[in-house]
């Protein structure tokens, strides 16, 4: 976590045009990834305020470019990839998203069974999130207390449309969401529980 915590988004910077971002495969997450793209559409024509979208992960695919790269008015930048390896990379450019997105479909054995990593990460660095309610989503976050959540395309459009132009909103809900991962989900937190787990399993073993 604080790996993480070392790069918070500092809210009280505001950037023009504000940034939108995703991290991932790219190339694995078409098929998800394309729910943005009505999403964008629509914003696009909605919004006054100026934003962009970073996709980090795009492995110059051409599937992953095509999604976006023709959308009228979308400025898009492609990062194709990062030192994965380096725990520093990812808050380092995660950080620089005003609001962080995850859109999942609630489809296939693949998506069903994909934790909710990405959401903590950007929660972890202190930043707004707005995610697909599916799967494990809803446990993590709680809509409009430390995150986002839609199930339609009009609810990303409405609640990416309140995250650009509340700035006090991103700020709260970064501020909570860090909070949640470090009460929750950060090794502070978790490793007391796993040891009182094993100890209660080795108890009732040799009972």
């Amino acid at each position: 976590f604080l790996k993480y915590q070392k790069f918070t988004k500092d809210y009280t910077h505001i950037q023009s045009p504000l940034t939108s971002g995703w991290v991932g495969v790219g190339p694995e997450h078409i098929r998800n990834l394309r729910i943005l793209v009505p999403v964008f559409e629509k914003l696009l024509v909605r919004t006054t305020t100026p934003f962009k979208f970073v996709l980090i992960g795009a492995l110059k695919n051409k599937g992953v470019y095509d999604l976006f790269q023709h959308i009228p008015g979308l400025t898009v930048e492609f990062i194709d990839n990062l030192e994965w390896t380096n725990p520093e990379s990812v808050p380092r450019e995660l950080q620089k998203f005003d609001i962080g997105v995850l859109p999942h479909r609630n489809d296939g054995e693949w998506n069903q069974s994909k934790t909710s990593l990405k959401n903590l990460e950007y929660m972890a660095c202190g930043v707004a999130t707005l995610c697909s309610s599916f799967g494990e989503m809803p446990y993590v976050m709680k809509d409009g207390v430390n995150g986002m959540l839609a199930a339609t395309t009009d609810e990303w459009v409405e609640k990416l449309t309140t995250l650009l132009s509340d700035a006090a909103l991103r700020a709260r809900l970064g501020r909570v969401g860090q909070q949640t991962v470090e009460k929750e989900y950060s090794y502070d937190a978790l490793i007391p529980r796993v040891v009182a787990l094993i100890n209660s399993l080795a108890k009732s073993t040799i009972g």
